[in-house]
C-alpha cells in the first residue's frame, strides 16, 4: 500500500486580525488572477465587474448575506502608506460581494445582485459585513513576508489557479521583487520545475503578442479560466520539447527564461508555432494540431524541412506524421487492418439470412476490393522475387 503524496497547505499567516473598514481596503489592480483580463482594467469598479464576470460572486454573497462575514477566513492584504489604504491580495471574490451588498459606489454596474441579495441579508437580520477581519502585512519587508503565503496558496497548494495565472505571478515577482527564480521555486517548494516551464510559456506568448505573430482572438483552439483564448498549457507543454525550443531559438540565461526568449530571426518561425497549434482565424491558417498529445509529433515535425513544410501547406499533422513512416511499417499495419475488416465483412455472408437483392447490390464492391487486393499482391510478388519468377508463378 502506497502512501498518498502529501499536498502542500498554506498556513495562515502568524500576523495579527485587524477589522477594517471597506472604505480602506483597495482591489489588486494587478491580480495575476485576473489573467489576459488584466489590460483593460485600470479602475476598481473595473476590477470589481471582472470578478463578477469572470468568476462569479453568487456563493460568496449568498453565503454572507445570510451569515456576515466569517471572521475565520480574514482578507490578506498589504497596507500602502502613502495612499492610506490596504491593497487586499487574497479574498478578493469576498471584498466584491461585500462591496456589493452595502452599495459601495465601486459596486455601482452590480445594481441587480444588489437587490437580490440585501433582501436576502435583511431577512436574515443584516448580519456584519463592514468591517470585515484582514490579515494586514506592513512595513517595508511586508512584500517579502506576504509573498510565501500568497504563493503557496495558490501556485502549489488547495486553492490553486490556473496554470496562466500561476505564471503571470511568478513573472510579477520575479519582475517587481528582485527574487530570482531560484528562489521562488524554493519559497513555493517546487522541487518538480513547475514555475520554469510555466514561466517560458508565459514569456514566450507574451513576445510573440508584442510583435505581432500571435493573436490570441484569432486563435481556433479555447482555452478556459483567466486565459480563455487559447489554452496556454500547449504552450510550455511544446517547450518542453528541445527541437521546438531549437526550432524557435529560445534563449534562457542561468535556468531562467529571459524576458524576449525568441530571438528576432526566429520570431517567425515561433510564430508558426502557435499556427500549428491554434490556427489564425484573420488569415485563413488552420491548427493542425488536433490534440495536445499530438505536440510531441509536432516536434519530430519541425525538425525535418519537408515535414514542416507540408504542416505550413495546412496538412494535418497526424496526416504528415503517418506519410513520414516506412512504407513497410505502413503495409504491414495497412494489409492487418484490411484483412480484419474482411474476416468481420464475411462473417456476415451466411446463406439464408442474407438477402438475394442485397448480396446482388454488393457484388461490384466485392469485385472491385478484390481486384485491388490481386493487383497488390502481384505487385509485392513482383519486387519481392523479380518479375519473370512473378509470371511464372501466377501461370501456375
Amino acid at each position: 500500500m502506497t502512501t498518498p503524496k502529501a499536498t502542500p497547505v498554506a498556513a495562515k499567516p502568524q500576523h495579527p486580525v485587524d477589522l477594517c473598514f471597506l472604505e480602506e481596503l483597495q482591489f489588486d489592480l494587478r491580480n495575476p488572477r485576473y489573467g489576459t483580463g488584466a489590460a483593460s482594467i485600470s479602475t476598481e469598479r473595473e476590477a470589481l465587474d471582472h470578478i463578477v464576470a469572470t468568476f462569479g460572486v453568487d456563493d460568496v454573497l449568498s453565503s454572507i448575506a445570510v451569515n456576515g462575514f466569517f471572521d475565520s477566513e480574514p482578507l490578506v492584504g498589504i497596507r500602502l502608506e502613502k495612499e492610506k489604504r490596504i491593497r487586499i491580495l487574497e479574498g478578493n471574490r469576498r471584498l466584491a460581494a461585500c462591496l456589493i451588498l452595502t452599495g459601495d459606489t465601486r459596486a455601482a454596474g452590480q445594481k441587480r445582485l444588489r437587490e437580490q441579495y440585501s433582501k436576502m441579508h435583511e431577512e436574515n437580520g443584516r448580519k456584519r459585513v463592514n468591517p470585515v477581519p484582514v490579515i494586514v502585512y506592513k512595513g517595508k519587508n511586508a512584500w517579502k513576508e506576504v509573498l510565501p503565503y500568497v504563493g503557496v496558496r495558490h501556485i502549489v497548494g488547495f486553492l490553486e489557479w490556473d496554470s496562466y495565472a500561476k505564471a503571470a505571478w511568478v513573472d510579477q515577482v520575479l519582475r517587481d521583487h528582485r527574487l530570482s527564480l531560484k528562489e521562488v521555486m524554493e519559497m513555493l517548494g517546487d522541487k518538480n520545475g513547475t514555475a520554469p516551464r510555466m514561466l517560458a510559456g508565459y514569456r514566450f506568448v507574451n513576445q510573440l503578442i508584442r510583435t505581432g505573430q500571435f493573436r490570441p482572438d484569432q486563435s481556433q483552439r479555447k482555452g478556459r479560466g483567466s486565459n480563455p483564448d487559447y489554452p496556454f498549457s500547449w504552450v510550455y507543454t511544446a517547450l518542453d520539447n528541445p527541437p521546438i525550443r531549437e526550432f524557435v531559438g529560445f534563449i534562457e540565461k542561468d535556468g531562467t527564461p529571459v524576458e524576449e526568449p525568441v530571438p528576432e530571426s526566429k520570431l517567425d518561425q515561433a510564430g508558426w508555432v502557435m499556427k500549428f497549434m491554434f490556427g489564425d482565424k484573420n488569415h485563413g491558417v488552420a491548427a493542425v494540431v488536433e490534440d495536445s498529445r499530438e505536440i510531441g509529433d509536432l516536434a519530430k515535425a519541425v525538425r525535418d524541412t519537408v515535414l514542416c513544410s507540408r504542416l505550413k501547406e495546412g496538412k494535418a499533422l497526424r496526416l504528415v506524421m503517418e506519410e513520414a513512416r516506412p512504407s513497410g511499417e505502413r503495409l504491414q499495419e495497412g494489409f492487418q487492418r484490411v484483412a480484419d475488416q474482411l474476416r468481420d465483412l464475411t462473417g456476415l455472408i451466411v446463406p439464408g439470412t442474407l438477402k438475394a437483392e442485397t448480396a446482388q447490390a454488393v457484388i461490384e464492391p466485392a469485385r472491385t476490393v478484390a481486384n485491388l487486393a490481386k493487383k497488390a499482391l502481384a505487385d509485392l510478388k513482383t519486387i519481392a522475387v523479380g518479375a519473370d519468377e512473378a509470371d511464372a508463378e501466377g501461370e501456375k
